[in-house]
């Protein structure tokens, strides 16, 4: 069973830990692993921020990735990762549908989500069209299709309907 929680202080080197893996980095926007030196003190900027939102997926009560939310005003960026040992076990679109659930019951004046996903990371484009975002096209600065949400239009609905 999936369930999301706010991430905590205790998370700091889970967090580091699925930053690193190769999988993750070859993914993200920021090449090379992190130094834990660097990682601290981000990773406690955005623990305190009003601007971000952490959440820890859990999948029978282990952790199974994460989803952070950068909110600017109205809009949120969307940025997730699963552990290696639940990628291929069809949690992705789950996980990331409750993060969502979760962070609009918490962040209700946020009304669009954008997501940056590189292109040779199929499976996470899958993610983003299963749960109805939309292409907007290519990213040139970023090098990543950008997807986009508007949550006043689009419900994200799971088993329970909810968004």
């Amino acid at each position: 069973m999936l369930s999301v929680r706010k991430a905590r202080e205790q998370d700091m080197q889970l967090f580091l830990d699925w930053r690193n893996d190769p999988a993750v980095v070859a993914a993200s926007f920021t090449p090379g692993a992190i130094a834990m030196s660097d990682h601290e003190p981000w990773f406690r900027r955005k623990l305190s921020s009003d601007d971000c939102s952490l959440y820890v997926v859990e999948h029978d009560s282990t952790p199974a990735g994460q989803v952070r939310f950068d909110i600017d005003g109205l809009r949120a960026t969307i940025n997730y990762s699963l552990d290696a040992a639940f990628r291929g076990r069809g949690l992705a679109t789950a996980s990331v549908r409750s993060a969502i659930a979760s962070f609009h019951a918490e962040h209700g004046e946020v009304t669009d989500l954008v997501a940056y996903v590189k292109p040779d990371n199929p499976a996470s484009c899958r993610v983003f069209e299963k749960l109805e975002f939309a292409l907007d096209g290519f990213d040139a600065r970023l090098l990543a299709n950008r997807y986009h949400i508007d949550l006043t239009q689009q419900a994200l609905h799971g088993q329970n309907g909810d968004v």
